[in-house]
């Protein structure tokens, strides 16, 4: 039993002390035998809880009792009055074993005690103070068990001194505040109601006769806007005009235009013709950071201007405030809104802005809020567009009046050579010039210095020039292809310079010059300008090859891959349709609304948009390329001398050209003309017309455009396989290429074994197949794993000495691997004295899809260490392989790399994340990263369905299925698969069929033997077992073993013990089909042992006896610290992996102790 405890506790003066004693039993405390260990839960000493109490019971047990009130004892002296000296806590703990301590009283929450102590040094009882670690559990304990008489007392709070203190130190600031509030708020100021500092006040500048020095003499090139301005001067200035007929004046005129273009300067004109007061300001100049302040300004600037009336007001970039309402940016109570809406009322409410006119400009009015746009706001919207090249000429002609020029310099020129240009552009240009003529020391601007300062503003400064060598030749290659591709391509613009000399990022640079301004541009200018932009890849490709290709064509592929898209996308230009597929707020400028753009394509249409892009990026590269092989001797000519000048004008480039070729587009010869229209063909209805109009022109012999027929039969998606065969048996003679595009085409069709019969014809006609035609052909064979016939393959391909290149030995390993033959694709690799990544791929793929997963880890380490950088294709095969072996730790490796490397989350990465997670049962990752994914595809979504239903959320996978259909994605049979495996965990017998039957009659997927096994463990869950094996006799095709197993496993005790029941029809229907499987047999046995029917089960055991047949040992894995660990049935394996048991055993007992 513990012993009595008893603690008297000690309130204020005016609270009574009482004592209270209880013998009670308590509860042994855990913790006990630590003592340096703190339970606070037992005893809590608080000022709160002492002062709102009068009874005060300690006990371990946490219970409360509470005697009678005994007599209370003095008030012990303060700490600081009565102790003498001081004492150690170690020396207290001392005194209090040799039963020292007579008495101890806590204060401060038990951090201080002040203990009678009997010290027989001196014969008496000393008062010392002693500081405490808190309030130990153990210093209680000893205290008791010393009978040492303790109390607890609270602590004393002055608080008089603490609130004097607080009031001082703010009393100073109050005071200071409060007196500059009350003078802001006692001054007569314009600014806005109980808004202090004349914040409220408007800032705009008021000139009441504006002197701003421009008048509409000083404003060119906007013609119809200086027109709509003199009017509003005019209306001003004679308004009964305008009165006599009923017209009133506009309310407001928004400039609308490109930065640069002189809407301000506009501006500036009419304040200086008008006459009247002028109030200018900026649509920032309304926002602050407090609420209302805005709106306050605005009433402000307005009761201004009616005040002088009549006025203008104008208001720059008014974007900044009149921002479309309701976007979500800011909330409904943005401080932008309130001003805008202030600015609406002022303009236009109830009391209206009678003689006040609004300017306002902007280059951003799509964002601007339709109401402000309104008549009665903005009666007119005068848009300020970049000038023609009149225009362009009369503002070169403000711009230079005090500018010195040279007698050869034509401002027509000028205004020629800068389209899109605007006024502020042109400013700057004829700035640039006159700094660069007197940086040269000249005392007139030439056309040197105008052409130097185009360059610059155009292309960047200039750059070191480049010395002679290789890379020189390539650029001078490069350059000249685009100049070449561009003027034999019909619709495109005249070249104007080819130059080497390097300019911002650019090392080279070909310039084009329009004959008129392009107000309107046709698809076959388009298209020219995309042939004329892959100029410079095609000319790198031709004469160097395509190993040696340069990234110095990005620049050049972002742009023609930019107006491809434009002419399918908004144009209307491609084989889809006059469709706008876009929709225009992604074209804005501002981000809110590309945020807010709706994108309700669907992945159909997206596919066919790239489709279209690439067809017309791939037509305009082979015009490209052809331009580039027939043009051969004028390209070396004109690089050798590009090399030795460094620039040529247009009229020497087309001086060199006309040498060799005729330039003239109406004199193109007839072989061009049909191969420029075979590049425009879509439908095979164009390409038999251009095919018609190639025989009249008796053309039908020509290689080249044999060739590219057969491309077009071959590789179009208006493909006409038969149609090319029968091209290629009516000509007398075929170059390679033409075979290898119709078996390109055959090897990526439905129908790849074709191709090795084209390859026999090849063969049979004579024709030496080349590096080409191997890869092609070897995918062919891989697609049906047509073993033999690809040994054969290669076998030709060693004949023709072309074992060692890259690119058939890559497709010969893809093709082993396909066939499972691991073996030879291992020696084809390990043979190979180049790799590349896609080899390493290759093998990768190879060992993971025939389930050598250890192998396949072991060449992605090899490839690791020989410094190969693994790309996406790398990754997805790694999540496979981490997903069949279940090993989470190597599949989140992967997923970080994938991270770390930037790479972007396709489908095809975000399918396999999802598969790998759910696989591995991490199904919270697999959820995430399904909803991070911005596209998905039908295996995205069948990938997280079949996971959701085998780990058993059957609800979740079938409320998944729905909104997949929502999102227009048509399922296949592994999605189904997983619905039907969600409904068999649900017990949904009659959803199951519902899907089992849309599956067919719906989405028009043939039900496959896995279905239907699905069907059966539906109903073999259910206990439907005479339903189940009716539904298997009534498949269309012979079930397999797996569809019978299935439903053994169902078969209840009933149906065994009965003769005719359906464990026994399914047992001899099972024995029948593998009367060898040792699993088959032991669960038949099994069957009839466990209904007692022992002497079938014996006799099974005998057979199997006698057979010799024995079942497979079962298999579990476990993965530890990054390893996985393998453990079979029947194999005592505890010594070899006794740190894995203990780890179990811990499991194991704390699945106990969490009740699991």
């Amino acid at each position: 039993m513990s012993p009595a405890l008893s603690l008297s506790v000690s309130l204020s003066p005016l609270c009574k002390s009482q004592d209270i004693s209880k013998e009670t039993h308590l509860p042994k405390n855990p913790n006990r035998q630590n003592p340096c260990h703190r339970t606070h839960s037992y005893f809590k000493f608080s000022r709160r809880s002492l002062l709102n109490s009068t009874t005060l019971g300690l006990v371990e047990a946490g219970a409360l009792s509470v005697s009678k009130p005994a007599r209370a004892e003095p008030e012990p002296e303060s700490p600081v009055a009565s102790t003498s000296s001081r004492m150690s806590y170690s020396r207290f703990l001392q005194y209090l074993d040799e039963d020292a301590v007579k008495k101890v009283d806590l204060f401060e929450n038990g951090t201080v005690a002040i203990a009678e102590i009997f010290n027989p040094t001196l014969d008496k009882i000393q008062r010392v103070k002693v500081q405490l670690p808190g309030l130990p559990q153990e210093l209680l304990r000893k205290m008791k068990e010393k009978n040492v008489d303790f109390a607890a007392h609270p602590m004393e709070i002055n608080w008089l001194p603490a609130v004097l203190d607080l009031l001082g130190n703010f009393a100073f600031p109050l005071i200071l505040f409060g007196t500059l509030l009350f003078r802001a708020s006692s001054t007569n100021t314009p600014g806005g109601p109980n808004l202090p500092f004349g914040l409220g006040r408007s800032k705009a500048k008021f000139q009441m006769e504006p002197n701003t020095g421009v008048t509409f003499d000083d404003v060119a090139g906007v013609d119809e806007a200086k027109q709509d301005f003199q009017e509003i001067v005019e209306f001003l200035k004679t308004p009964e005009k305008f009165s006599a007929v009923g017209a009133r004046i506009p309310k407001g005129v928004l400039l609308v235009g490109p930065p640069g273009t002189g809407k301000t300067l506009l501006a500036k004109a009419i304040a200086g013709e008008a006459g009247v007061p002028f109030f200018s300001l900026s649509g920032s100049e309304f926002i602050e950071m407090f609420v209302g302040v805005g709106a306050s300004r605005v009433r402000d600037l307005f009761n201004k201007a009616k005040a002088n009336s009549p006025c203008l007001v104008f208001i720059d970039e008014i974007d900044a405030v009149g921002r479309q309402r309701g976007t979500g940016i800011g909330g409904g109570n943005d401080e932008r809104e309130q001003t805008l809406n202030q600015l609406l009322t002022e303009m236009d409410g109830f009391s209206g802005n009678s003689g006040v006119i609004v300017i306002a400009a902007t280059n951003r009015p799509e964002i601007l809020d339709s109401a402000l746009l309104r008549p009665g706001r903005f009666d007119r919207q005068v848009t300020v567009g970049l000038p023609d090249i009149r225009g362009r000429e009369e503002i070169l002609k403000v711009h230079s009046k005090n500018k010195r020029l040279d007698k050869d310099v034509s401002l027509s020129v000028i205004a020629m050579r800068t389209p899109g240009f605007s006024g502020a552009d042109l400013a700057n240009l004829m700035n640039e010039a006159a700094i660069l003529a007197g940086r040269r020391g000249k005392n007139k601007i030439t056309m040197k210095e105008i052409d130097d300062s185009i360059d610059r503003i155009v292309a960047g400064m200039e750059g070191t020039k480049m010395t002679d060598g290789k890379s020189k030749v390539l650029v001078a290659y490069h350059e000249v292809g685009h100049a070449i591709c561009a003027t034999l391509t019909p619709g495109h613009d005249p070249v104007q310079k080819v130059s080497l000399i390097p300019r911002g990022q650019a090392r080279g640079l070909t310039w084009f010059i329009p004959d008129e301004d392009p107000s309107l541009i046709s698809k076959q200018q388009l298209f020219a300008r995309i042939v004329g932009g892959l100029g410079g890849r095609a000319s790198e490709e031709v004469i160097f090859g395509e190993p040696e290709i340069t990234t110095g064509a990005a620049g050049d592929l972002q742009q023609i891959t930019q107006i491809a898209r434009r002419m399918v996308t908004m144009f209307g230009m491609s084989e889809i349709g006059p469709w706008a597929l876009t929709d225009p707020a992604t074209q804005s400028s501002d981000v809110v609304l590309r945020l807010l753009a709706r994108n309700s394509m669907s992945e159909k249409l997206a596919e066919d948009i790239d489709l279209s892009v690439r067809h017309i990026i791939e037509s305009a590269y082979e015009m490209a390329k052809n331009h580039v092989r027939n043009n051969r001797e004028a390209m070396d000519k004109l690089v050798e001398v590009l090399l030795e000048k460094e620039i040529l004008t247009g009229d020497e480039f087309r001086a060199i050209l006309s040498e060799f070729t005729d330039i003239s587009v109406a004199k193109l010869d007839r072989k061009s003309q049909c191969l420029y229209l075979l590049n425009l063909c879509f439908t095979f209805k164009q390409f038999s017309q251009v095919h018609a109009q190639i025989q009249v022109s008796g053309l039908q012999r020509d290689h080249f455009l044999l060739t590219q027929l057969i491309r077009f039969c071959a590789l179009s998606p208006s493909k006409n396989f038969n149609y090319a065969r029968t091209l290629l048996d009516h000509s007398e003679s075929s170059p390679p290429s033409s075979w290898n595009f119709l078996i390109r085409g055959y090897a990526s069709s439905d129908t790849p074994r074709e191709a090795i019969w084209v390859f026999r014809a090849m063969l049979g006609r004579g024709i030496r197949p080349n590096q080409l035609t191997f890869p092609f052909l070897i995918k062919s064979c891989a697609s049906v794993a047509a073993l033999k016939e690809g040994r054969q393959v290669h076998v030709g391909v060693v004949k023709c000495g072309l074992d060692c290149d890259v690119y058939v030995q890559n497709n010969l390993v893809h093709f082993y691997g396909a066939c499972k033959k691991i073996k030879d694709a291992q020696r084809v690799f390990d043979g190979m004295s180049v790799r590349t990544v896609v080899s390493w791929n290759a093998v990768l793929t190879a060992c993971v899809e025939n389930f050598w997963l250890d192998e396949g880890i072991g060449y992605f380490v090899k490839m690791r260490n020989c410094r190969f950088e693994p790309d996406e294709t790398t990754m997805v095969v790694m999540l496979n392989a981490s997903s069949e072996l279940g090993n989470l730790s190597l599949g989140k490796w992967v997923h970080s790399q994938v991270i770390g490397k930037g790479l972007i989350l396709n489908c095809q990465l975000g399918t396999a994340l999802v598969d790998m997670y759910a696989k591995s049962g991490a199904l919270v990752y697999a959820r995430l990263v399904f909803d991070r994914m911005e596209l998905r595809n039908v295996c995205t979504w069948s990938a997280m369905i079949l996971g959701l239903a085998q780990h058993g959320f059957a609800k979740e996978a079938l409320e998944l299925f729905p909104k997949m259909l929502n999102f227009s994605v048509c399922p296949n049979y592994v999605t189904f698969l997983g619905v039907l495996c969600a409904c068999s965990h649900a017990g949904q017998v009659d959803d199951g069929y519902q899907y089992f039957h849309d599956m067919e009659h719906v989405h028009g997927i043939k039900p496959m033997m896995i279905h239907y096994g699905a069907m059966v463990d539906i109903l073999g869950r259910a206990g439907r077992l005479n339903e189940a094996y009716s539904f298997i006799m009534s498949m269309p095709f012979d079930p397999d073993p797996i569809v019978w197993r299935t439903l053994l496993s169902a078969c209840n005790t009933r149906d065994a013990n009965d003769n005719e029941g359906v464990g026994n029809k399914v047992s001899e229907k099972l024995l029948e089909l593998e009367p060898s499987r040792g699993g088959n047999l032991v669960m038949v046995a099994n069957m009839y042992a466990e209904v007692g029917m022992w002497e079938k089960a014996a006799n099974l055991r005998k057979v199997m006896k006698e057979r010799r047949v024995k079942k497979t040992a079962g298999e579990s894995c476990i993965e530890l610290g990054g390893s996985i660990h393998k453990f079979f049935s029947g194999y005592d394996s505890r010594a070899d992996y006794e740190g894995i048991y203990q780890l179990l055993d811990v499991l194991s007992l704390h699945m106990e102790l969490v009740n699991m």
